[in-house]
């Protein structure tokens, strides 16, 4: 799933601690980033001078996959989900965990994405996580592992239709350039969920596991209005075609109102199907496009290069500038 919200809608070292709490739960000390703002989902903030009460209580709500106490302030925050923690500024006194399992009575809660007794298997795709019994109301950071890759982090949506997020920006969260090269656009960047790339390597691996797809394109204006379009047949080509753009139709809406077609040709704009992805270092048009607009896309080999563009720069006055998805919501943006 593309999705943009405008909203568009990681400092310690990595190293292994338990917290041992009652019934049973494991804990692993991870990373403090500093970072623009932070929307994770939290469960719970609450006061405590102790850090084992920090664990007790994750361990207590089953949803509870991560928390991050701070001795300075004396306050804990449990969080559904995520690895590192998010903390603008001074860290000092601070120490973020991840919840590595826990069993209270029967139940035993493992990080999304991992299963098994002793959470030692890994969902393929989120599908998979979704039909092991993995779900929630939210999206969730996930870990998944296809049949040939390594592990990585995704932002699944583990509702029928399962989903999986590939682009993610924040209008107040963007701090990521994404003016990159090819390579830096197949290797992923940014932090999931908030203003990343999942990459090409990482997106492809999603692709082949799945028969067929739909590429979801979702924007959440400053006013909260919500907007949606889908793109039937999703693929991308492998990287000898420069990840040339494959849907098969049209598009359609759900309930939202429609933000407007900006890949297919319709309503007179450019026709973005069979385009290979440009970069400023690999731009397949004649126009210099990615150089023009400031960031990796699939242009049109014209001019005018796109009507839909979602990786330009953050530009405080005019939200992303350059960025739009036309026709409907080009002028909203």
């Amino acid at each position: 799933m593309l999705e943009r919200a405008m909203i568009l809608v990681l400092s310690l070292s990595m190293i292994e601690a338990s917290i041992h709490t009652h019934p049973f739960a494991r804990f692993e000390k991870t990373n403090i980033i500093d970072y623009k703002c932070d929307k994770s989902w939290i469960i719970e903030i609450f006061e405590t001078r102790n850090i084992y009460n920090c664990g007790l209580k994750c361990n207590e709500f089953a949803d509870c996959r991560r928390f991050l106490f701070c001795e300075t302030k004396s306050k804990c925050k449990l969080y559904l989900d995520g690895t590192d923690c998010i903390l603008r500024g001074d860290a000092t006194g601070c120490h973020c965990f991840k919840k590595l399992i826990s069993c209270n009575g029967t139940k035993i809660t493992c990080p999304w994405g991992f299963y098994g007794d002793n959470c030692e298997h890994i969902a393929k795709d989120c599908e998979d996580a979704n039909s092991r019994g993995m779900t929630s109301h939210q999206s969730v950071v996930t870990r998944i592992k296809p049949l040939e890759a390594p592990a990585f982090d995704v932002w699944c949506w583990l509702k029928i239709p399962t989903s999986v997020t590939i682009l993610n920006r924040y209008q107040q969260c963007s701090t990521e350039d994404f003016n990159r090269t090819l390579q830096e656009y197949e290797q992923g960047f940014g932090i999931v969920p908030w203003d990343n790339w999942l990459g090409f390597d990482k997106t492809l691996q999603v692709i082949n596991s799945q028969k067929s797809l739909k590429l979801h394109v979702h924007f959440t204006a400053n006013d909260w209005k919500k907007c949606s379009i889908y793109y039937n047949d999703f693929n991308l080509g492998n990287a000898s075609t420069q990840y040339r753009f494959q849907t098969t139709s049209n598009y359609e809406t759900d309930s939202r109102p429609t933000c407007g077609d900006s890949i297919t040709g319709s309503n007179n704009t450019l026709d973005l199907r069979g385009r290979p992805f440009s970069t400023y270092d690999q731009d397949e048009t004649s126009n210099g496009c990615a150089a023009q607009f400031g960031g990796g896309w699939w242009f049109a080999d014209h001019p005018n290069c796109t009507d839909g563009f979602l990786t330009a720069k953050e530009y405080s006055e005019n939200f992303w500038k350059n960025s739009f998805w036309g026709p409907n919501m080009k002028n909203k943006l």
